[in-house]
């Protein structure tokens, strides 16, 4: 579109997601709820503990979030869950 419209435009990354490696791992075993704040939470939650915990309450924030976990949860549901 840019281009089109004849604009001289530079690409930049200026906001990357990644996930803390180095945080510690809570034991979550005595929580009621986990709390997503963004869609990339949940990606990041299954990367540190394996799986989403099924066992409590799972409460995105926000209506896109909402979407993300719902169709993570539907993916669980037939085991496979696939981030790349």
């Amino acid at each position: 579109y840019l281009n089109k419209k004849g604009y001289n435009w530079v690409e930049e990354e200026v906001y990357r997601t990644a996930v803390n490696s180095e945080a510690p791992v809570l034991e979550i075993s005595s929580f009621d709820e986990v709390f997503f704040t963004s869609p990339s939470t949940v990606d990041a939650f299954i990367q540190l503990y394996g799986k989403l915990p099924l066992d409590k309450t799972l409460c995105p924030i926000g209506p896109v979030t909402e979407k993300h976990l719902s169709t993570v949860l539907a993916l669980h549901s037939r085991e496979v869950i696939r981030l790349d």
